[in-house]
């Protein structure tokens, strides 16, 4: 429990710093987002960097998998969702599954990375998207992009 207090200190110290008013909310916020924005590129530098040296299709495409597993990971899942990735011969199939309701979808892999990790951040944002709309609690439905009880 020592770990998730620290991790949530540490959050609350990077809240107050970027919050701050004035110039100084302003620089910390941009040295904040810009050191993050270089991690992922350094990220997805490394990503298509391996993705390059895959020579084999189904290697390739099992790389990809995992890197949409990893992505899956940061997004915010409700109660009840399950998920499946599974690389194929030509691509990447993903299912969601969510009170009886099955979502299917699937892409088939170009061999050129920078293609290939769009889909799958394109698929990530529609994933998060797709258990946003379905994941409404009972009793209340969306208007106008707000949850409102239903009468």
């Amino acid at each position: 429990m020592g770990d998730e207090k620290k991790r949530v200190q540490e959050t609350n110290d990077i809240i107050l710093e970027v919050g701050k008013e004035g110039k100084q909310g302003i620089k910390n916020a941009k040295e904040y987002f810009g050191e993050i924005d270089k991690q992922n590129k350094r990220e997805k530098d490394v990503q298509k960097e391996i993705l390059s040296t895959k020579k084999l299709k189904r290697q390739y495409n099992a790389f990809l998998a995992k890197v949409l597993l990893d992505d899956l990971s940061n997004v915010e899942w409700q109660a009840g969702w399950r998920y499946q990735v599974a690389p194929t011969d030509i691509g990447i199939i993903l299912e969601l599954s969510y009170k009886k309701k099955y979502y299917r979808s699937a892409f088939r892999s170009t061999g050129i990375p920078d293609l290939d990790l769009n889909a799958v951040n394109h698929f990530v944002l529609r994933t998060q998207s797709t258990v946003d709309k379905n994941s409404q609690p009972n009793g209340f439905s969306e208007k106008n992009g707000l949850l409102v009880p239903q009468k």
